[in-house]
């Protein structure tokens, strides 16, 4: 592409908003005489003298005006003679609309000065074609101009740009009298246009007059091939319904339109690549923290002009360091991209989504009167609410603040961050709303400090996290014990009912559960023989261990959910022997949890029931081991989704 771009018959280049260049192409080099190393990274007036002062003056009007195309024509020494330039100068835009870099287009005209008429409407056909390019325009839309401009100049009716494809063509621009044959992007065959065959055999124009049209109702028609670099790429094609003579210079021209709609083309890609490598995340393809930082500021300047307002959702997933490290940063990478693409779905065209951290997005909503809360919570649902395909359940909290509220952007981020940061804190999986706060002055002085106390467990939490996966992971046949559990726990309370809270802190407490067994040796834990009295009596204390080792950066409930996961209905359990409704309803699915696993899954000890066996051993166990209500609550799920109890 680049090859192509520097060997285009107009000068091109792109100037960052401090007017220094940032790339050129040859031919623009050869135009003034100048390197590309002499270009790059300089004013045009370093590089051009009292010329470069003048072109400067223009682009400012480009950056400081209302960001419309500006044509200008000068006149100064190219490499030998006295020459004459034509210019398009042109705010080159990301997808919010933000200037970000200024685009030009040179065509030397020194010729065409005392050209013929049908020059200049050549000449002023490419400025049109410049301008869409300038548009921040797709390709396809830009060789629909091209075809009109061809057309237009050739004086006939329609036209057509056509891809070569094995076998036919596909239309990929079309304007005027061309009657429809394919719908987009379908492959009309070789016979439908015996001209454009021609073309792609000979590689040259060819013209035809007949008194019969052709499939697309042309009688006098003419066609030119596109090469792109070295390669055929296409062929344009003009003509008209009526039977007449084509004017004698119509290959001539048409050949130059066929090379200008590759310039066009080129230029129109090499300008989205340029502007997307700097505003883009290139993993998710949404905006990087860079391209947010910019739309917040103009987004609070138009605010403070007009009185108006907007919204902020700072959005984080929930757990997703547990992601990488239970599953790999390459599934990781998978759930950021799926995270995106349901978050794309619930952003309207005129706000903006970008990722601003590793796991962290922000969502402008320009609308003051859009309820941001309401639009946060269904982002929210987007990700709860269905399964991951790789890693099961995936959640995301959210912090919402207004600039009405805030004033500039500095407070309004820390705003929307106080409010994730408290959406975390109550649970995660669940939006707030920086305004509903409390605000109570008296209880300010402890702020600092209980959010600090809080951080600490945090951390705190996530390394307890760590250490129980690497216990689980001393064997191949627990490996990821922890988060299956923990996946089943959440299930079997999500079908009791339980609120998205106390789930989320049965799923925690679930991690931790086995903690404990880092007081274990690891011979006794990989055992593959019959425990001794001993050895059972001392398996049995990791329960009380887990719970000690927990208990410091866990509730009291979460704690005792850990203390008796392995008390049994009938009192028989360890490590106190309550019974019944005595046990914490949390370790009453946790023991259930624990023991399907322990059933499903290869042990050294023991082969693996399959699922129906294993519900056959738990409704026999329901009332003795098992609390009725959790095994009545694993038939749900197993109906329901029987890879949800066996899910890794």
């Amino acid at each position: 592409m680049t090859a192509l771009v520097d060997s285009a018959p107009v000068g091109a280049a792109v100037l960052d908003p401090d007017l220094r260049y940032r790339w050129v192409n040859q031919t623009l080099c050869t135009m003034n005489g100048h390197s590309a190393d002499e270009h790059l990274g300089r004013l045009p007036q370093e590089v051009l003298g009292p010329l470069g002062e003048e072109l400067e003056a223009v682009l400012r009007r480009v950056l400081s005006g209302d960001g419309s195309l500006v044509d200008y024509r000068f006149r100064g020494q190219r490499p030998g003679v006295d020459g004459h330039w034509m210019a398009s100068y042109y705010p080159l835009r990301n997808e919010t609309g933000e200037i970000v870099a200024v685009g030009a287009i040179v065509t030397d005209i020194t010729e065409h000065e005392r050209g013929s008429e049908r020059e200049r409407q050549f000449l002023n056909a490419l400025v049109r074609v410049a301008q869409t390019v300038a548009g921040y325009a797709d390709s396809r839309e830009v060789l629909a101009v091209v075809a009109r401009e061809a057309a237009a100049v050739l004086e006939l009716d329609g036209a057509l740009i056509a891809a070569f494809r094995p076998g036919g063509i596909v239309l990929e621009g079309r304007w005027g009298e061309v009657a429809e044959v394919a719908g987009s992007g379908e492959l009309i065959p070789t016979a439908t246009s015996p001209l454009i065959e021609e073309v792609r055999r000979s590689r040259r124009p060819q013209r035809l007059v007949t008194e019969s049209p052709d499939a697309f109702a042309f009688r006098s028609r003419i066609a030119a091939p596109i090469v792109l670099g070295d390669r055929l790429w296409g062929a344009i094609k003009v003509g008209t319904s009526v039977r007449r003579e084509l004017p004698a210079d119509a290959e001539e021209v048409l050949t130059r339109f066929a090379e200008l709609m590759g310039i066009a083309v080129a230029s129109a890609l090499e300008q989205r690549r340029l502007i997307d490598e700097a505003t883009h995340d290139p993993l998710t393809g949404i905006c990087n923290r860079r391209a947010f930082q910019q739309r917040i500021r103009n987004e609070s300047q138009r605010a403070r002009r007009h009185a108006g307002g907007f919204s902020l959702v700072l959005l984080d997933i929930d757990d997703f360091k547990g992601v990488n490290d239970s599953y790999g940063h390459d599934v990781g990478d998978e759930v950021l991209i799926e995270t995106t693409r349901r978050l794309r779905r619930e952003v309207r065209t005129e706000d903006l989504l970008a990722r601003v951290g590793g796991e962290e997005f922000a969502w402008i909503l320009t609308d003051s009167r859009h309820d941001a809360l309401l639009a946060a919570e269904r982002a929210r649902r987007a990700i709860a609410n269905t399964p991951f395909e790789l890693v099961g359940e995936v959640t995301l909290s959210a912090g919402v603040a207004s600039f009405n509220d805030a004033g500039d952007p500095a407070t309004l981020f820390r705003q929307a961050d106080r409010a994730l940061y408290e959406a975390k804190r109550r649970g995660r999986n669940r939006s707030v709303r920086y305004s509903d706060l409390e605000s109570d002055a008296a209880s300010a002085p402890n702020t600092e400090t209980q959010r600090a106390r809080e951080a600490e467990q945090a951390h705190a939490l996530s390394a307890l996290r760590a250490l129980a996966r690497a216990i689980d992971a001393k064997d191949a046949a627990t490996f990821h014990h922890s988060e299956r559990v923990a996946q089943l726990a959440k299930a079997l309370a999500h079908t009791l009912g339980w609120p998205a809270e106390r789930i989320l802190a049965l799923g925690d407490a679930a991690l931790l559960h086995d903690v404990g067994k880092i007081g274990i040796p690891t011979e006794l834990l990989l055992k593959p023989g019959e425990l001794t009295v001993d050895e059972y009596e001392l398996i049995k204390t990791h329960a009380r261990l887990s719970c000690q080792i927990a208990q410091e950066v866990v509730t009291a409930e979460q704690a005792a959910w850990i203390l008796h996961h392995h008390e049994r209905w009938d009192g028989h359990g360890y490590p106190v022997g309550l019974s019944g409704e005595e046990i914490p309803d949390g370790a009453q699915l946790l023991a259930i949890a624990d023991a399907w696993d322990a059933m499903t899954v290869a042990r050294p000890y023991a082969h693996p029931l399959s699922p129906t066996e294993a519900m056959e051993e738990c409704r026999a166990a329901a009332g003795h081991q098992f609390a009725p209500a959790a095994v009545s609550a694993l038939q749900v799920v197993e109906a329901r989704d029987p890879a949800q109890s066996m899910r890794s």
